[in-house]
């Protein structure tokens, strides 16, 4: 668990705390064996900023299809995305958050019956 953010995980967490998005994340979060760098709980939502530290992408990606069985939604950014496509990324987390709070259309109840 690292005590320091980055400064693209800074600015970004500085917009997303606070429930800022209508809902609450926290950092630095443990999902299991995993820590992971931002997390909404409610919406079962993970942000994953890729710098330096993930540099293994065989061993995060059995860590995404772990959180996936967990129900978790994974979103992947990189620093340069924060940099220069901030709005875009956080346009990206709203939706992903909206969609998971979202219930369940009939169709997916109905098949979930069967």
């Amino acid at each position: 668990m690292r005590n320091s953010l980055t400064r693209s995980e800074l600015d970004l967490w500085r917009r997303i705390r606070a429930r800022q998005l209508g809902v609450k994340f926290r950092r630095q979060h443990p999902i299991g064996p995993y820590i992971v760098d931002f997390a909404c709980v409610p919406a079962k939502v993970v942000i994953e900023i890729d710098g330096g530290t993930h540099q293994d992408r065989t061993r995060e990606a059995i860590r995404d299809a772990e959180l996936a069985e967990r129900g978790w939604t994974v979103i992947h950014f990189n620093n340069t995305d924060l940099e220069f496509r901030f709005e875009v990324v956080l346009a990206v987390i709203e939706r992903a958050v909206s969609a998971a709070r979202q219930p369940p259309t009939e169709s997916k109840r109905d098949r979930s019956k069967g």
